[in-house]
């Protein structure tokens, strides 16, 4: 057995303020913090639900880029967003 005779209340009191530190992070956004990150502008317009959008994606050699698919290599491309 252990010979410090405040062990058990010792070990309570840690184990309670790990409880108190998980709920704190689990709540984390009631309690105000600003995120680190924030939504870029053009994700909205672009991902805008209420708005019809066309993209066009244009390769040189469809043929060629449709034949090295299976490989996962990049192609050079242009997109075309239209409406925005």
């Amino acid at each position: 057995m252990l010979k410090r005779e405040g062990i058990d209340k010792l070990c309570a009191a840690v184990m309670a303020l790990a409880v108190v530190l998980t709920l704190i992070f689990m709540n984390g956004k009631t309690l105000g913090p600003t995120p680190a990150f924030s939504t870029p502008g053009y994700e909205t317009r672009l991902f805008d639900k209420s708005r019809f959008h066309t993209i066009d994606i244009l390769i040189d050699d469809w043929q060629a880029f449709l034949d090295t698919a299976l490989e996962e290599q990049y192609s050079t491309c242009t997109i075309m967003i239209v409406r925005e």
